[in-house]
């Protein structure tokens, strides 16, 4: 919630509340909802956003990152869902390496989970 809070701040405070709201009104996915339907969550952004969601999904997932204490270099990320379910699985199972898939270009950036601080790159 806190990295889906974080993007929707950089619209605005007005616009964040009328997204929340447009989200559960017209989409059924209330902002307590959102960890749970991820693919329905990211439907709604795309329906909302077109193209311009890829500016709010790295966001999203930039800050999931950064909470999760993992280093995320990728721009344009367009497999949102399966992104998020790996992030949580390193939650849940503490894996050490995350794959996402870029949006316009055929690379795959590796994302490494930090050990004690120490510093871990990405591949392309």
């Amino acid at each position: 919630m806190r990295a889906v809070d974080f993007a929707f701040d950089s619209l605005g405070k007005s616009c964040k509340q009328a997204l929340y709201f447009h989200l559960k009104n017209s989409f059924n996915v209330g902002q307590e909802d959102v960890s749970e339907k991820v693919e329905d969550f990211d439907d709604a952004l795309s329906l909302i956003f077109k193209d311009g969601v890829v500016y709010l999904k790295r966001l999203i997932l930039k800050k999931l990152c950064e909470d999760l204490r993992v280093k995320f270099e990728e721009r344009y990320v367009n497999d949102f869902v399966r992104a998020v379910s790996k992030l949580k699985g390193m939650v849940s199972e503490d894996e050490s390496l995350v794959t996402v898939v870029s949006d316009f270009i055929d690379e795959r950036a590796l994302v490494k989970k930090r050990r004690g601080g120490e510093r871990v790159g990405s591949e392309s």
